[in-house]
């Protein structure tokens, strides 16, 4: 199985064809290369990170037996490569972390109901960067390969003085200071690279985190005026209920209510049908019971 080194950085897609932005799952695509994309750089840093190991475990070597002083220099020159290497990769992460984070707020505004032209907008710009990022990646592998030939050769050096205690000859010596300077100047030229990105970028995360804001807030208000519109339907159909329920009914009562469906007071029943029928029925009774009472008594 091949080493993270050997691997290299995996490239994200920058081509329409590759992710297109009206598949559903662009973000998800988007966001899981990124991620593998970091993946990769975390995984060769850890892998160089136990080259400098092994490197510096031989100079100590190397200065238990007093002979260390010719590579001190060298030494430090390493130290310093390897101190602008882990920054480089922190600064890389950042900007891919930069681009993650503005592909979830995306994701967010798709999910609350943002405009679909505006989101297109967005996905395209992303994938636009995505050209940016390979560049990137092309001169991070350039430089991690310097990085790992500068080790490679560091370590060779003090293994042969380890040996034999020979000292270095000008040739390795020139050799190893420019690999050292190689790396340096690419680093410096990385640095560039990231710092526009992130100057770049980070306003528009900045401007995403607004509009999300803006979205959800718009889709909140939908929502509490829906309830709304619902409670007040519903205080509207107690209030017709109500008014059927009670004004047939004798002895019991009807509720009032304001325009925004507020309970104000209550009103006895009783003036409905049910009522007129019972009197009518009450009425009838007692006539029908008078004029039999009249024929018992004239008999």
């Amino acid at each position: 199985m091949a080493s993270a080194i050997e691997k290299g950085i995996t490239y994200v897609s920058a081509d329409i064809q590759e992710l297109p932005l009206e598949d559903p799952e662009f973000i998800g695509h988007y966001k899981t290369e990124l991620t593998e994309g970091k993946e990769d750089i975390l995984a060769i840093e850890g892998e160089i990170q136990n080259l400098v190991q092994g490197y510096e475990a031989l100079f100590v070597e190397l200065k238990e037996i007093g002979q260390s002083e010719t590579l001190d220099e060298h030494h430090g020159m390493v130290s310093d490569n390897i101190r602008e290497y882990k920054n480089v990769t922190a600064t890389i992460c950042t900007v891919l972390d930069t681009y993650i984070d503005m592909a979830n707020m995306i994701h967010q505004m798709e999910t609350s109901g943002g405009n679909p032209a505006y989101l297109l907008h967005r996905k395209q710009e992303l994938l636009e960067q995505n050209v940016e990022l390979n560049k990137i990646f092309d001169r991070v592998d350039y430089y991690i390969s310097t990085v790992v030939d500068m080790l490679a050769k560091e370590t060779d050096v003090v293994k042969a003085m380890l040996e034999s205690k020979h000292t270095v000859s000008e040739e390795e010596t020139v050799h190893i200071l420019f690999l050292h300077q190689t790396a340096l100047s690419t680093c410096v030229d990385i640095n560039k690279l990231l710092v526009e990105r992130l100057q770049l970028m980070v306003p528009r995360l900045e401007g995403l985190r607004e509009d999300v804001m803006k979205v959800q807030v718009h889709s909140v208000t939908n929502d509490v005026e829906e309830r709304r519109k619902r409670l007040q339907e519903l205080r509207q159909q107690a209030k017709i209920e109500d008014v059927t329920d009670y004004v047939d009914l004798e002895g019991q009562y009807r509720h009032a209510y304001d325009e925004e469906g507020n309970h104000i007071g209550t009103q006895e029943g009783g003036d409905g049908g049910n009522r007129k029928s019972l009197t009518a029925i009450l009425v009838v009774t007692a006539i029908v019971i008078a004029i039999f009472a009249a024929y018992v008594y004239m008999k």
